[in-house]
């Protein structure tokens, strides 16, 4: 078994922090794709995965964003910049294991990100599986319209914008943030990611996050598996009993 940190830093200079853990003899590796402003637990949900999956497979968690260690303030960072540490991600991991299968989980924002890796780089993956994917059409007024209404946001997109969170810290977004998520399209990307790597795509129906109307506009996208589960976004409410039950299906 396997459990040592991730440390590695792109091309361009940007540091990767996360943990590899589990069966380093396993032939396939899973990859947690998080999503906007969270780090790499995701609020605790790929924890709980990784508990479950780590005897079986070896799983790798990491930060999009940087994380400021005494404040915990979140830095985010944008989509492109995202993809390259994903794809980093991927190389490291594979270069130090061996070119096994990979097959990665994303949540929310997390699904565009690594959606746009495999259009991008052409990813050849064994699965992808898509938690809570937002298909909103406009990201960018999305994210203002989400993080605007917080008591003692500052809305900059020429500078850093600045969100209070609920535990004290805040997120800082930068302005090159903006201009990707103005052209980010998710429902094209989803699009060409399902026709090029099998996916599956997990449904809250509870989910407030999310627009319940905007359904179905993922039933029309040509998966592999589309499954709908009582929960909200975060698949919390039977700490991820219902999630977990369709990746034992998928993970076999």
């Amino acid at each position: 078994m396997v459990d040592e940190q991730l440390r590695i830093a792109t091309e361009s200079g940007k540091q990767i922090l996360g943990r590899i853990t589990g069966n380093e003899s396993s032939d396939t590796i899973l990859i947690f794709s998080h999503g906007f402003g969270v780090k790499s637990d995701s609020r605790g949900m790929f924890n709980l995965l990784v508990e479950r999956y780590q005897e079986r497979f070896l799983t790798v968690r990491f930060h999009y964003v940087v994380v400021d260690d005494i404040t915990q303030d979140i830095f985010a960072i944008s989509y492109s910049e995202q993809v390259e540490k994903l794809l980093h991600v991927v190389s490291k991991v594979q270069k130090k294991y061996g070119k096994k299968k990979i097959i990665l989980i994303s949540h929310s924002q997390g699904c565009g990100v690594s959606c746009k890796y495999i259009v991008e780089q052409n990813a050849k993956l064994a699965k992808h599986i898509m938690l809570a994917p937002p298909p909103t059409k406009n990201v960018a007024e999305r994210t203002r319209e989400k993080f605007g209404k917080r008591k003692g946001a500052v809305l900059n997109e020429s500078g850093m914008s600045i969100y209070p969170r609920t535990d004290g810290s805040q997120t800082v977004i930068p302005p090159n943030f903006w201009a990707e998520a103005e052209a980010m399209k998710p429902l094209e990307l989803y699009k060409k990611a399902s026709e090029m790597v099998p996916t599956v795509v997990v449904w809250g129906a509870q989910d407030t996050t999310i627009q319940q109307e905007n359904f179905t506009e993922i039933k029309q996208l040509k998966l592999k598996r589309l499954v709908e589960l009582p929960n909200g976004h975060e698949f919390m409410e039977d700490k991820m009993q219902g999630v977990m039950k369709v990746l034992d299906e998928e993970l076999t």
